[in-house]
């Protein structure tokens, strides 16, 4: 089983809207190792913090460019897909996502994609732009999750001069490692690696075009329609009142909260999703959440057990939950996954 196409069905129903936004922080609900961070001062950015200048880095969906990159994943058997991907994007918010070849594991060659595959990132592009590919967030957030250091020496990425970054995360969840155009800004890559420090996930930028032209590109849309999430006024159009989330991993806090309305474009086929954005500053986790009948027939509350799987670079729990259906995908430790998909049930 590939893990694109592995991923379980919530991939594809989150890859429905653009759930990654500038939405105002809110108190995180994590540990008491996250406030024991602050120490007595109560200041995130004191002598553990450091002085470092944090990367001002923008990601490829913000400029104006085309670049194709190798996406690396590690297979649940410990080997490396490898996926060649290219990227459009206008600097105004429009971006597309198309493969262009696939490596398998073992293999020696990159193949070209089948039709599969083809529909695969077609249908779930919006999700892997923007969840799947890494996004500063606050400084202070940054500074207060993670030890940040800068390598030694400039590497080249397609013909561009890159500083490297290493971002250890102070609650033990991995590290992240960062390339950035000297002169841009521009992320050209990275690569996460997990709590025992083997890769998770990388990728590396193999050409890049920053006047592209671009007449010719269909950009990315919603497959349904999406909308804030403000409360009880928006229950009766959601069809169920969410469950509370009382634990996140901590240095994760809440960053917006959304409807895809997919009802309207599927039926009861994929009743509405709820979905919560959680953030450490780098990365994030989703907590989306169905109805157990939405407003439609409920069909996906099929499943009597919670399911997790670890594929295609993102850890996912899923299961029933007090007449709901939750699911909680991300980069942080299974464990922790699993804790914040249990708090729902308080």
């Amino acid at each position: 089983m590939t893990p694109l196409r592995a991923l379980p069905v919530p991939a594809l129903a989150l890859g429905l809207g653009a759930c990654f936004g500038s939405g105002s922080a809110t108190p995180e609900r994590g540990s008491a190792a996250d406030a024991m961070t602050l120490g007595s001062s109560g200041s995130a950015s004191g002598a553990l913090a450091g002085e470092l200048h944090l990367p001002a880095f923008l990601s490829p969906e913000q400029m104006l460019l085309r670049v194709d990159r190798h996406y690396k994943v590690r297979t649940p058997s410990g080997g490396v897909d490898t996926f060649l991907e290219s990227l459009a994007a206008d600097g105004l918010g429009s971006f597309r996502l198309d493969l262009i070849g696939y490596q398998p594991a073992g293999a020696a060659a990159m193949l070209p994609p089948d039709l599969d595959w083809l529909a695969t990132y077609e249908r779930r592009q919006r999700f892997l732009v923007r969840f799947r590919e890494l996004h500063r967030g606050e400084e202070e957030r940054m500074r207060r999750n993670y030890l940040w250091e800068t390598l030694p020496n400039t590497t080249t990425v397609a013909g561009r001069s890159c500083l490297t970054y290493r971002a250890t995360s102070r609650y033990g969840y991995g590290s992240i490692e960062l390339v950035v155009d000297e002169q841009l800004d521009l992320l050209l890559g990275w690569t996460v690696y997990d709590e025992s420090g083997s890769l998770m996930s990388s990728v590396e930028t193999v050409s890049l075009d920053l006047s592209p032209v671009l007449s010719q590109v269909t950009w990315s849309v919603p497959a349904a329609p999406e909308q804030p999430f403000r409360g009880p006024v928006d229950l009766p159009t959601l069809g169920f009142l969410p469950l509370q989330v009382h634990y996140a991993p901590a240095g994760y806090f809440s960053l917006e909260e959304k409807m895809l309305l997919t009802e309207q474009v599927f039926g009861t086929e994929i009743p509405n999703l709820h979905v919560e954005v959680l953030s450490d500053g780098l990365q994030v986790i989703l907590v989306a959440q169905q109805g157990e009948n939405g407003t439609g027939s409920g069909v996906l509350l099929d499943r009597i057990l919670m399911q997790i799987a670890d594929l295609g670079g993102v850890r996912v729990v899923e299961g029933p939950v007090g007449g709901h259906k939750v699911y909680v995908a991300g980069t942080a430790p299974m464990k922790e996954l699993r804790a914040t998909w249990i708090s729902t049930q308080d």
